[in-house]
């Protein structure tokens, strides 16, 4: 395992791309739909916070020309969080590639925030064919208020890791180990995206790469606080290393746990938690 930073300059077709959009109550949704839809994804899945969205977001849809269709499948959770949200879109595709003739290679996450090209999408999926071992792939964001905005927000070192903001999975170097972000993170302050870098950079021997010379607008909310959004990924991004640490602490560990504590605490290192 590694994590790895690169560039790209093929594209690719994106049919092979089955997209996860989590969203509710925000107009925008129609406008990110859009985007999935010129990119060329095999398939999107809307997934959507039932009680407060109470079927705005499907209303906002089917009024643009986008009803559900076998393209786009939207799923409403009353039981929802950012975990369970993915989770329920995982379950769908995973079903989709046992049963359909056309199976999905690739599974990108995205918010209606960021504002991706079909190359975007293209130049992503041809990561995993520069980088053989890549689990996943992710892009740098530019942060903006406005679309016009020349002004750049930095945002946090926590973008330096693919994130579900818009982050690529691959289905086949993944096995079963895609199925699951941790509902735990949700009641920890977030970054289930980066809990899971973390778990399969420890489990498995596949790679998290960066791709530095793709750069996708970021929209960010007229309230954003940079400083604030940093204090609190970082508590989370605490809360989970010690999640993973604190079974392993005390005298008396077994051999294997002694070695589980030495790889987790040497892959926290490298991805720069603390």
């Amino acid at each position: 395992m590694a994590i790895l930073e690169g560039r790209i300059s093929n594209w690719l077709s994106a049919g092979q791309v089955a997209g996860i959009l989590r969203v509710y109550n925000n107009k925008d949704v129609v406008k990110a739909v859009q985007s999935a839809e010129k990119a060329g994804l095999g398939k999107l899945y809307v997934v959507v916070n039932a009680k407060p969205d109470m079927g705005t977001t499907r209303t906002w849809l089917k009024n643009a020309g986008y009803p559900e269709s076998e393209w786009l499948e939207i799923i409403q959770l009353e039981d929802y969080s950012w975990s369970k949200g993915l989770n329920a879109a995982l379950r769908c595709i995973q079903n989709n590639n046992i049963s359909a003739e056309n199976k999905f290679k690739y599974v990108l996450n995205f918010s209606v925030e960021v504002l991706f090209t079909p190359e975007h999408v293209s130049r992503m999926i041809d990561g995993f064919s520069k980088y053989d071992n890549a689990g996943i792939v992710g892009v740098r964001f530019q942060g903006k208020r406005f679309t016009k905005d020349k002004t750049v927000i930095p945002l946090g070192r926590s973008y330096h890791h693919p994130r579900n903001t818009m982050m690529m999975m691959s289905i086949e170097r993944l096995g079963s180990f895609w199925w699951t972000f941790n509902p735990a993170c949700d009641e920890l302050g977030g970054m289930e995206d980066i809990e899971f870098i973390l778990r399969m950079l420890v489990y498995t021997n596949r790679d998290s790469v960066m791709l530095n010379d793709i750069v996708v607008p970021l929209l960010l909310g007229k309230h954003y606080d940079q400083e604030a959004k940093e204090a609190r990924e970082q508590e989370a991004m605490d809360k989970i290393i010690a999640m993973y640490l604190e079974p392993l602490q005390g005298d008396g560990q077994s051999v294997s746990n002694i070695a589980l504590k030495g790889k987790i605490e040497a892959v926290i290192k490298e991805m720069q938690l603390q």
